[in-house]
């Protein structure tokens, strides 16, 4: 599954223009961000929990095909965070910024908090 979605991920990420690809745009029922970088390529974030944020900034967030259609949020400009990444059963721990910050808190907003909660063990 990973090969497959990191490929779904980066076809989407080219066609939008986007550094960012949430696990349920490409019709992928485990939650994950998809991270572009310049030097990495894309990577899969899966099941982030983040640990500690600062730096809360305000944003509008957009869907890339539909402009003006969105909300704003309180969003950390850096977050430490632990997931499991693409293919890895066991979790690591990174701390993001700006705009790969934004799109980690943006997969967990897409989310109901029930299933974060059940899977932060809360």
């Amino acid at each position: 599954m990973t090969v497959e979605a990191t490929r779904r991920a980066l076809e989407c990420a080219a066609f939008h223009q986007t550094e960012c690809v949430q696990s349920y745009e490409i019709g992928i029922r485990l939650p994950a961000s998809f991270i572009y970088d310049a030097e990495v390529g894309i990577r899969m974030v899966a099941v982030p929990r983040v640990l500690k944020g600062w730096d809360p900034v305000s944003l509008r967030m957009d869907h890339p095909d539909n402009p003006g259609f969105g909300r704003v949020f309180m969003l950390n400009r850096s977050i430490e965070v632990e997931y499991l990444a693409g293919g890895s059963k066991r979790p690591v721990t990174e701390i993001f910024h700006n705009e790969s910050a934004w799109c980690v808190q943006g997969l967990r907003t897409g989310i109901v908090s029930e299933c974060w909660a059940e899977l932060d063990g809360k």
